[in-house]
């Protein structure tokens, strides 16, 4: 009889006005999940090429505002020109896929050296007004200018027969190796990956050549590769 009289008194008192009742809380939503960053696209072909104009100059370089872009045809390339404390500079450029990573009035430091030897190849660093590495184009396949980026030929993807004699005389293809620190990556010729470390991304490509048994008067060893800051 008395646990009966106690039910009644609570629920005469949950029916009394102005005596509030505690509503059960609804649980707090939950935070969204942190979106992932999203990768940039990685096109089908990538690369640059520097190289300037006057076959007497084997080096330049460049520190000042962007004067002029001039876009040429056949082939495909923009004739620069930066407004250095000595002068107006001028190289030209050839770069896949575009636009330019810098317009007119923007700051550069841009260096450039001739390579190679009989056949002239360039290497070149461009760089924004803050330092930053825009465009690291090796024509020469020397990595020194290369954000600290180690670049070895590595496997032989592809082999071919000099059909010049009957020796054996093959021109090997191969496969780039990018480190620095504890990042590394792989770079099939002819193809564009992405190369990262940290914050710092570039789209790279480029290609190693030696040769196995009989060498033709030409044909020498060499590798030559480009990042572009993404």
């Amino acid at each position: 009889m008395k646990r009966i009289l106690r039910i009644l008194l609570v629920v005469a008192a949950a029916s009394v006005p102005g005596v509030a009742r505690a509503d059960p809380v609804p649980p707090a939503p939950a935070p969204p999940a942190p979106k992932a960053p999203i990768a940039p696209k990685v096109p089908k072909e990538c690369g640059a090429y520097v190289h300037l104009a006057d076959a007497k100059v084997s080096t330049l370089q460049a520190t000042g505002k962007v004067k002029s872009i001039t876009a040429r045809q056949e082939p495909r390339r923009f004739e620069i020109v930066v407004a250095d404390a000595k002068g107006d500079q001028s190289f030209a450029l050839s770069i896949v896929p575009e636009p330019l990573p810098f317009k007119v009035g923007d700051a550069l430091d841009v260096s450039v050296r001739r390579g190679g030897g009989w056949h002239r190849v360039y290497d070149a660093l461009i760089k924004d007004g803050s330092g930053k590495i825009l465009i690291v184009a090796s024509g020469s396949g020397a990595d020194d200018w290369a954000d600290g980026w180690k670049v070895t030929t590595g496997k032989v993807v592809q082999s071919e027969q000099n059909p010049n004699t009957k020796q054996q005389s093959l021109r090997r293809t191969h496969a780039l190796d990018f480190a620095r620190g504890k990042a590394n990556a792989t770079v099939a010729p002819d193809r564009c990956a992405l190369l990262q470390d940290g914050a710092d991304r570039y789209l790279v490509s480029g290609s190693g050549h030696s040769w196995l048994g009989e060498r033709p008067p030409e044909g020498v060893d060499y590798q030559t590769f480009s990042m572009l800051r993404r």
